[in-house]
């Protein structure tokens, strides 16, 4: 769990930056992280072949993080 407080941070320290969505793209590209580092905080609901965590929310849009399960995909919704 602790990325996800380190990335909270980042986003709390940047939330009157981020104004639309490609300033939060511009954030996250300059965010250096693994996939490893989010391994046991992941969740993979079993109805679904995806999870989703949300990490940042404004009034006018929001940052998931969407992960799939080994072998799983999904169309773009």
């Amino acid at each position: 769990m602790k990325k996800f407080e380190d990335i909270d941070l980042l986003f709390e320290q940047q939330k009157d930056n981020i104004t639309n969505p490609a300033a939060l793209t511009d954030l996250v590209k300059n965010f250096e992280f693994s996939i490893e580092e989010f391994k046991d905080t992941l969740e993979f609901p079993e109805d679904l072949p995806y999870g989703r965590t949300l990490v940042f929310q404004s009034p006018n849009f929001e940052a998931i993080l969407m992960n799939w399960k080994p072998q799983k995909g999904s169309n773009i919704h």
